[in-house]
């Protein structure tokens, strides 16, 4: 989730989030619009009439997102998709591909995201392998970490609260179910069943209370301004300096500049490796000879004086045995 909005607050453009199921499209949807990311939202249980009106706000803005089901991945085309995000990784190759195509449409330009987490491991695997890709993809850079970690404490209430109003949600309406059966039969409540939705009502009214904690936590932080990667924010200064002019550029970059630049650093840092590899490579080999002349030279001299030491042997015999 973090990551996601991370995304999309970093890199604003018009966007479709696809997931495999309505139920994470709904939770997914409840918790951008808690954060206040502008999200429309488009499904296979919804009528049709709100699906094209869902669509028609979402082309006419730029800055927008689309979160989709697999509905979404054939036959819309809607000029000017900047990037697509797969929230969560396709079961199959073909879905992949439908997906990724509502980008990069005739001449303009594109970027799809897949997200992968521990769990969604197996399907990422099985996805290169059924892409024939003998490496995996290049991995997007998170280029801002204050910008991550402002947004993932946003990320845990509006998470704490969707999961608060869904169990509250749950309790009610198997209270709900109870009574219109209760009421149908013509059944009284036993004293059991009363205490035990007394004990229902008193968790609901906690878990009530809690869920207002935290919107109030929500709220507080929402008033509080995002880190801006130019540092405009925080930074002041008299001077113009190298730093600065490189952090008010990279504002202007797209999510497709950075992937290529962090991809030229990439093959940059790969290229000085390999030198440096292949430099110590040669100083190894260099220093090997090195040492192994030395032995020789060590040896040779060794041989010498053995011989000099023979020679002067058989000198002192000589001169014995002419005495």
């Amino acid at each position: 989730d973090t990551a996601l909005v991370y995304l999309l607050t970093r890199y604003p453009g018009r966007t479709i989030v696809f997931v495999n199921s309505v139920d994470a499209a709904r939770r997914l949807y409840s918790i951008l619009k808690s954060i206040r990311v502008d999200t429309m939202i488009l499904h296979a249980k919804m009528i049709q009439k709100q699906r094209l009106k869902n669509l028609e706000t979402f082309s006419e803005s730029k800055n927008s997102v689309l979160l989709a089901t697999d509905v979404a991945a054939r036959g819309l085309d809607i000029k000017g998709i900047d990037h697509v995000i797969h929230y969560q990784v396709p079961k199959k190759v073909e879905i992949y591909i439908h997906r990724s195509g509502r980008t990069a449409r005739a001449t303009h330009r594109g970027l799809t995201v897949l997200l992968v987490d521990s769990m969604s491991r197996q399907f990422y695997t099985k996805l290169c392998k059924g892409l024939n890709r003998m490496q995996d993809l290049d991995v997007f850079p998170i280029d801002f970490e204050p910008l991550m970690e402002a947004i993932k404490k946003r990320v845990r209430l509006a998470s704490e609260i969707d999961t608060l109003g869904f169990r509250c949600k749950k309790i009610k309406m198997s209270e709900s179910w109870f009574e219109k059966t209760c009421r149908e039969a013509d059944l009284d409540y036993d004293d059991a069943r009363s205490r035990e939705m007394n004990g229902y009502n008193s968790e609901v009214d906690v878990m009530i209370n809690k869920s207002r904690q935290l919107q109030f936590q929500l709220r507080e932080e929402l008033a509080n301004s995002l880190p801006r990667p130019d540092g405009s924010d925080s930074m002041r200064t008299k001077y113009i300096t190298p730093e600065i002019v490189s952090k008010l550029r990279s504002v202007g970059d797209n999510a497709i500049d950075v992937l290529h630049q962090k991809m030229e650093e990439t093959k940059e840092w790969k290229r000085k490796s390999r030198k440096a590899a292949r430099e110590a490579d040669f100083n190894s080999m260099k220093k090997s000879l090195k040492n192994t002349q030395k032995n020789k030279d060590r040896l040779t001299e060794k041989k010498k004086a053995k011989k000099l030491k023979s020679a002067g042997t058989r000198t002192d015999l000589t001169t014995t045995e002419s005495a």
